[in-house]
């Protein structure tokens, strides 16, 4: 085994060694403390309600009562003595917001139940920030210590003999992507923190039953947790990186080699860096030195190959464009044929016409962008999806004032707003070249319908004609997040016939040969009608093979695109629901992509 073959197994090892004590480690330490933070904002809610709701939940009367005397008082010390604790260490926008509770002379129920949710999630990211600093600091030191003996083995010295604390500070400082991991961490739990108090707030306007308020806090803790496993594997992997990168610089190496691990997982970028030889002095995170996305596992090893070896970035891209193909091993370059770039996206987006388009146009093409953008680790992000998304067509639009219809309930307007902030914006274009205007009452059961009624759409053919041409409606029931990413989806099939004709082919395609049956056979007590049949086919839903004249094909996977809650219901086995969520069923994450980019 020569010097090269040797450095980047043990490159592989010690990607590998890392990933297992991480999830050993610190992921089962963070496991436990957003546990332990949601069982002790479970408590506070149910004792919210217990001590003040009725039978049929807390009324407002209730929620907004304020209170006085002693009770107040010493909640109120508690929360100044609190606000002395996190001086300098925690994070700014939070504490502004204890301080502000803390000076009112009289404070209401729901105050202060947002205060000690606040308090609450301040505990628990300066404990995230307090774990991940230990852990990447050990896992920084560690590996330079390795990379540098591992160096030395093969007879390449190196001055350094010490790790400096310091510098591993300045490591862990660098704001590698924008903003380094502690910054990140105060951003994702600020964000869980107003997620948290906003469905704590909706919930008692609501009158929502404690088992329902303490699933949705349950729900979203779990989202922060995720969001917490992804900084820890994504910063263990830039800092590992750079220690190795470090251990080169100081042993006066020139070149390093980019190492994927190449499995099923492994994203189109990945792929296309894999065993590519590139000179130190240009080295570049996020470049050509992993991480290059979320939960990257690559890697990278020192070389002794000469200038002739290194890859030159403009030569690649030629070279894939002519087909060519250069057979891998650890000692030659690699140049992959057609690497996927958003050139080549927005290429194959320009040759599809809609109206002749096939289901396997639109998932090919939604499949180089799950692949080039590792969009798998971004679902239910609708800030990192409407970003990669921007790259191909314009996203976001705002509904105009003069666009809503009178009586259109506020909430659901809010929860619209929001999905078109993270949409296309060709689709909001649908209704304003139709000159329609938008009705959302709220509703028991949501449904689109073109025209304005709140009474369901089954009444659509008794409408005036008036309510009929010049008002759409979404009608919501306020309460579900899901619903207005999913009836929009229904308002886009509804102005792109050649978006519904694709649903309606791929549905026959997929369920060739099936029999229909009730939806309501399949979850009995759920409130289907007798005549909702479906094909269920091996879906993440049975509700996406409904027999209808339109479609849920696109409805259903956009929900679970940007709004994947605890994913959809698939069975029932044995009285316990079996969710999945669109990353078990690949061809349709790519169908939606791709309608997304055409449609």
């Amino acid at each position: 085994m020569n010097a090269d073959e040797y450095w980047a197994r043990r490159s592989r090892e010690r990607e590998a060694e890392w990933f297992k004590k991480s999830q050993q480690t610190i992921e089962k330490e963070l496991a436990v403390e957003y546990e332990r933070s949601l069982q002790r904002l479970t408590q506070k809610v149910e004792a919210l309600y217990g001590r003040f709701a009725t039978e049929n939940g807390l009324t407002m009367a209730e929620a907004v009562k304020l209170i006085s005397g002693p009770e107040y008082k010493a909640w109120r010390m508690d929360v100044e003595d609190y606000v002395k604790q996190i001086g300098k260490t925690g994070d700014k926008g939070l504490l502004r917001e204890l301080n502000t509770l803390s000076m009112r002379s009289r404070i209401s129920r729901l105050d202060k139940l947002r205060g000690e949710t606040l308090m609450e999630l301040d505990k628990l990211g300066r404990k995230v920030d307090s774990s991940m600093t230990k852990f990447l600091s050990d896992a920084y030191t560690d590996t330079k210590r390795q990379t540098l003996g591992d160096l030395a083995k093969q007879g390449i010295s190196s001055l350094a003999t010490e790790v400096s604390p310091e510098h591993v500070k300045d490591v862990l400082k660098t704001p590698w992507s924008g903003k380094n991991y502690s910054e990140r961490i105060w951003k994702n739990t600020t964000k869980l923190a107003d997620t948290i108090q906003t469905e704590i707030v909706n919930g008692v306007h609501r009158g929502s039953s404690v088992q329902s308020m303490t699933k949705r806090v349950q729900e979203r803790m779990g989202v922060g947790r995720s969001d917490s496993e992804r900084l820890v594997r994504t910063e263990m992997n830039y800092v590992n990186n750079t220690a190795a990168l470090d251990s080169m610089r100081e042993a006066k190496m020139k070149y390093f080699r980019f190492i994927a691990t190449i499995d099923r997982r492994t994203s189109a970028i990945c792929r296309e860096h894999d065993g590519n030889l590139y000179e130190l002095d240009e080295a570049a995170v996020g470049d050509n030195v992993p991480p290059l996305h979320a939960r990257c596992r690559s890697t990278i090893a020192a070389s002794l190959e000469g200038p002739e070896k290194v890859t030159n970035t403009s030569k690649v891209k030629e070279e894939n464009a002519k087909g060519s193909q250069v057979k891998r091993s650890v000692s030659t370059v690699t140049v992959k044929t057609d690497p996927v770039t958003t050139d080549m996206i927005r290429g194959q987006m320009q040759n599809i016409d809609l109206q002749n388009a096939a289901p396997k146009d639109i998932i090919d093409l939604g499949k180089m962008v799950v692949e080039k953008h590792n969009i798998v680790d971004i679902i239910g992000d609708k800030e990192a999806l409407a970003e990669v998304f921007s790259e191909y067509r314009e996203i976001g639009s705002a509904i105009p004032k003069t666009m809503w219809s009178e009586r259109s309930n506020p909430v659901n307007k809010k929860l619209l707003q929001g999905a078109f902030d993270v949409y296309p914006s060709a689709w909001l274009d649908y209704v304003k070249k139709d000159n329609r205007k938008f009705f959302t009452p709220k509703v028991k059961r949501g449904f689109f319908v073109p025209g304005a009624t709140k009474d369901g759409k089954y009444y659509y053919d008794k409408l005036p004609g008036d309510l009929k041409a010049d008002y759409l409606t979404i009608a919501m029931n306020g309460e579900r997040k899901t619903t207005a990413f999913h009836e929009i989806g229904h308002m886009v099939e509804h102005y792109n016939k050649d978006a519904l004709r694709i649903s309606h082919k791929w549905i026959k395609e997929r369920t060739e040969g099936e029999d229909f049956v009730r939806l309501m056979d399949l979850f009995p007590g759920y409130n289907y009608g007798h005549t909702e049949m479906t094909k269920a086919d091996n879906f993440i839903s049975p509700y996406i093979g409904k027999e209808t004249a339109g479609s849920e094909v696109l409805s259903m996977g956009l929900e679970s695109l940007f709004e994947p809650q605890i994913g959809q219901e698939q069975k029932i086995i044995n009285g316990k629901v079996v969710y999945k969520k669109i990353t078990d069923d690949e061809e349709y994450l790519h169908l939606i992509v791709g309608l997304i980019l055409k449609a």
